[in-house]
């Protein structure tokens, strides 16, 4: 491998600093160039990768007019802006002022020139290149990737790395800390022998769910939905989150499910003509989120959901004022669905549990973790402790 210091360029001495901490950071990064660009710390605001790029094109090599050439072509084709009196430019207006959180443009233009769309949260990094859902996107060579995950794994304290669209559109794969030197030096994913072993684990259904709560048929696949603890109501259906339906297209076309009315829905999105197309967007899937309507199931108590059966990970997000309160007691709610490697039983394993609040995250990555935040409702001593260490580096770095 090459040493350290050949990849020091603007950004890349950052990347060891934020690694680690609770908060997500997204980032760019191209091999060829050895250039790291960090974009900022996220919130459920943004900043967002596509931000960035259309704040300061020239930091990627690219300009205004070039970007909007790509909106126009692939933004409008998967109709992401609307044709309701929207244009390529303004819609480029609201990439860089975080009113929409995504270009696939602006993704396949930085895939172009060479550049990975990268987020770090806590000890992991996910990394995809272009646009990998979609067929007919640019796609990355073997050599790139080698150079990707080479550079990623200079970083100490980062332990695993999702890879999306490196098998096929719409997939990714997993590489684990001690795959690393391997994948960059091959360019594939190692075979696991224990595998087989592992999944003959998973025979049975669980006995310890309550009828009728949660849907013990989804627990081998990737799902996700919205729970609410206080009611203690599960609303899931099988499906990744690059899956339909999206969290919130689900809402808007299934609201008695959440105690909601077509009225209301109607009543939420009809503040102004933009508001109207947003929601015949979310309806068709065409949107995949929608942060006004996300943020008023947060403060209903709605927790977002998401379980990844393939890389053993559990995620719940709640951006209301009381968060981590209610975060805890999704927590409890779902305690029964959880099972560490350690443990015996028919529950898939979890190796990861991600609780996202407002400003800040809890990366949960044990058995003794989970069970002190079961009890105490404070993140784990070794997560606090990383937190403490991000905000004095933050604090020193102004």
């Amino acid at each position: 491998m090459k040493p350290f210091r050949e990849y020091i360029s603007e950004g890349v001495s950052d990347l060891g600093r934020f690694a680690g901490s609770s908060k997500t950071i997204p980032f760019w990064f191209n091999p060829k160039t050895n250039k790291l660009i960090v974009v900022g710390i996220s919130a459920p605001g943004g900043p967002w990768h596509a931000t960035a790029v259309a704040k300061d094109p020239r930091k990627f090599g690219t300009t205004k007019e070039e970007i909007l050439k790509y909106m126009e072509k692939w933004d409008r084709e998967w109709k992401y802006y609307d044709d309701f009196g929207q244009t390529a430019e303004s819609f480029y207006d609201d990439v860089a002022d975080q009113v929409k959180d995504i270009s696939y443009g602006i993704q396949i233009l930085m895939g172009e020139k060479g550049f990975f769309k990268c987020t770090l949260m806590g000890e992991l990094v996910s990394g995809s290149f272009g646009e990998p859902t979609r067929r007919g996107s640019v796609q990355p060579t073997k050599a790139q990737w080698r150079d990707f995950v080479e550079m990623i794994s200079l970083v100490p304290k980062i332990m695993e790395i999702n890879l999306s669209g490196f098998s096929a559109p719409g997939q990714f794969v997993s590489l684990y800390r001690t795959d690393f030197e391997f994948f960059a030096k091959y360019g594939r994913v190692p075979q696991r022998t224990e595998i087989g072993s592992r999944m003959a684990q998973f025979r049975e259904e669980t006995d310890v769910l309550k009828e009728g709560s949660y849907p013990t048929g989804l627990l081998r696949t990737d799902h996700k939905g919205w729970i609410h603890p206080e009611k203690k109501m599960f609303v899931l259906w099988s499906g990744g989150d690059l899956v339909r339906p999206f969290h919130e297209e689900h809402v808007v076309n299934n609201p008695e499910e959440y105690g909601l009315t077509k009225e209301f829905i109607e009543d939420f999105f009809s503040k102004d003509e933009r508001m109207k197309v947003k929601l015949d967007s979310l309806r068709k899937g065409i949107l995949d989120t929608n942060k006004e309507l996300a943020q008023e199931m947060y403060n209903r108590g709605w927790i977002r959901f998401s379980k990844f059966a393939r890389n053993e990970t559990i995620s719940l997000a709640n951006g209301s004022s009381n968060d981590f309160n209610t975060l805890h007691k999704g927590s409890l709610l779902i305690y029964p669905t959880v099972r560490w490697p350690e443990h015996e039983g028919t529950v898939p394993v979890i190796n990861r549990i991600e609780l996202h609040g407002k400003m800040s995250s809890i990366f949960i990555k044990s058995s003794k973790s989970w069970e002190y935040w079961l009890k105490t409702k404070k993140a784990p001593q070794r997560e606090e402790a990383q937190i403490m260490r991000f905000n004095q580096w933050l604090c020193d770095s102004r």
